[in-house]
């Protein structure tokens, strides 16, 4: 009898370890079935951020607007010759007795006083450079502060300054170009000296955000003809087949080129009174494309990837026209407006048209999406992330206003 109470006991507690185990797989599979629900559910949650995001950006890039609140205001503590750039995000704010790091509400992050007669500029993303034109001093920043300084030999024609804070200069030295690398001690790092009545005189310079090549514009005007030479250094380890720092050179017959910038390690442009070109490569540039005007050129601007110009109008009704050019050499768009303008700046969303009181702002598509005029006359307008909102210093305040 106990045989079989046993093996129904045995029996028993088998089934309830069946039981166990059915419901162990039965949880096992809702487990696995709600994951690949939860999964389905994270998928499809961020395909729709993902259009949503795209559907913001494009509404910022199409909405028209047409006023401005104005959140937040402070009064203008600077001298009237104080000149303002875009810096990281902030603004540096620059006169002949010093530089201030300000926020976006004119709060100083940082300040450096100096005696300049004559200061000029040049930044990097986070590092700046000022230099008195004529004089002997260079002082080199970034966000937190000085970080060097440079005296020179002869007098200072030009600065440009790295990522890395080294800097450019180009001295005057009677009839010779010096041109000398410093890094941010002060400690020359190369320099070469060349006869201008060889090479001709330097208009322009840049140097590639990695230091290691440098472009030169040379004028000569020989017997009555005008020549410029775009010349491409490279410091690192390739040479010509001379075994030269000199990589390439280009001449341009009857034209100036005044104006010259490495957008990239690998990429340049050159704006010339008659059109402009765009070189490509890492490390020997040349010329892959030249663009010329038969029109008259008013201004030039650029951003990372667009290149802008302003012309004469032949409408009758409109004062000028806008023309902007990809690196490929392709017209982007054109667009004529009749608003009397002081300066222009691009970035990667839109282009600022800014006036004496006036302003008017196009996407990079080249449609228009605002217009207004303030009461104050405008010194400078600088754009926040997006569209829509931006840092306008008048002649007695400086406001954040967001459009609407």
């Amino acid at each position: 009898m106990s045989n079989v109470k046993e093996y129904f006991r045995k029996k028993q507690e088998d089934l309830k370890a069946l039981a166990k185990r059915e419901r162990r797989a039965e949880i096992w599979d809702k487990y696995v079935n709600n994951k690949g629900s939860r999964i389905r559910i994270a998928v499809i949650a961020g395909a729709l951020l993902i259009m949503m995001l795209i559907g913001l950006v494009v509404y910022n890039n199409a909405r028209i607007y047409t006023d401005y609140t104005v959140p937040v205001i402070s009064a203008r503590n600077d001298t009237s010759s104080t000149k303002y750039i875009k810096f990281n995000g902030k603004i540096l704010k620059y006169s002949l007795d010093g530089v201030s790091y300000v926020d976006l509400e004119d709060n100083a992050i940082w300040t450096h006083t100096y005696s300049m007669q004559s200061p000029i500029i040049d930044m990097a993303e986070t590092t700046v450079a000022i230099g008195e034109q004529k004089g002997n001093q260079i002082y080199i920043y970034n966000v937190k502060g000085l970080i060097g300084k440079i005296s020179t030999a002869s007098p200072i024609l030009k600065v440009k300054v790295t990522e890395q804070g080294n800097v450019m200069v180009v001295l005057e030295d009677s009839d010779k170009t010096q041109i000398n690398l410093y890094d941010s001690s002060g400690e020359e790092i190369a320099g070469s000296s060349a006869s201008i009545a060889q090479t001709g005189y330097p208009l322009d310079i840049s140097i590639t955000p990695d230091s290691k090549k440098t472009m030169l514009s040379y004028l000569s005007v020989n017997t009555g003809l005008m020549t410029t030479k775009i010349a491409f250094y490279n410091y690192g380890a390739v040479r010509s087949s001379e075994g030269l720092n000199l990589v390439n050179s280009i001449t341009y017959e009857n034209c100036c080129i005044p104006e010259i910038k490495f957008l990239d390690n690998s990429t340049a442009i050159a704006f010339r009174d008659n059109g402009f070109s765009v070189y490509k490569g890492l490390q020997i540039p040349d010329e892959m494309v030249n663009i010329e005007f038969v029109d008259e050129i008013q201004s030039t601007f650029y951003s990372s990837n667009n290149i802008g110009f302003v012309f004469i109008s032949s409408e009758e009704e409109e004062k000028y026209r806008l023309e902007i050019y990809n690196l490929d050499g392709e017209l982007v768009f054109s667009e004529d407006f009749r608003m009397d303008y002081t300066r222009i700046t691009m970035d990667e969303n839109q282009i600022i048209i800014q006036g004496d009181t006036e302003w008017c702002i196009y996407n990079t598509k080249g449609k228009l999406i605002y217009s207004g005029e303030f009461e104050q006359p405008i010194i400078d307008i600088f754009t926040h992330n997006r569209i829509g909102t931006y840092t306008v210093i008048v002649s007695n305040a400086i406001m954040e206003i967001k459009l609407k």
